[in-house]
């Protein structure tokens, strides 16, 4: 299997196309190297997919905790607020 395109890094060494990682080996496209290159991009895709999955998994965590502290606070605010409406407003000493 021939490429077409030239053997340069134009972007990231991650989205480089099947051929021009071949090209950049200064080899033609055989078999072997097309199929090292395609696992070499799946392990790359693999290991974004679980740094992502991760990144999920502590993001949702983080997340129940801070809605299980809203409920917390909510409820203290609204026991405040009905503690304080039936007792007789205190007046601040300054008056």
């Amino acid at each position: 299997m021939q490429c077409s395109t030239p053997g340069r890094w134009p972007v990231a060494p991650q989205s480089l196309s099947l051929c021009a990682l071949a090209h950049t080996a200064g080899e033609p496209m055989t078999e072997n190297t097309r199929l090292e290159a395609l696992e070499g991009r799946l392990a790359h895709l693999e290991r974004g997919l679980q740094d992502l999955s991760d990144a999920l998994y502590r993001q949702q965590r983080e997340l129940d905790a801070l809605r299980l502290r809203n409920q917390q606070l909510m409820a203290e605010v609204e026991g405040g607020s009905q503690a304080s409406s039936l007792t007789t407003p205190e007046r601040p000493p300054h008056y």
